[in-house]
């Protein structure tokens, strides 16, 4: 499944709880969770590894930001 990685606006913690949450939940439908993230937002890269994503790839010059290519870390979830 191809996940979406977001934050919530009361915080980290609570983004990370919910994001442990989803994660167990989806254990017994599906084998693997996959996202991509922009290069560029070190913050959400660094909450997908917590999350246990690792990457397993780069999107090279894949997204457009302020009219400026960048790469796309491509990540992975065994479950």
């Amino acid at each position: 499944y191809d996940s979406h990685v977001c934050f919530r606006k009361e915080g980290l913690r609570l983004s990370f709880s919910c994001g442990k949450e989803a994660i167990n939940s989806m254990r017994s439908v599906c084998k693997k969770l996959t996202c991509e993230i922009p290069e560029n937002n070190k913050l959400c890269i660094n909450y997908a590894k917590r999350l246990g994503f690792s990457i397993e790839g780069i999107n090279k010059k894949s997204f457009m930001k302020n009219g400026r290519l960048i790469d796309k870390m491509h990540m992975g979830l065994e479950l």
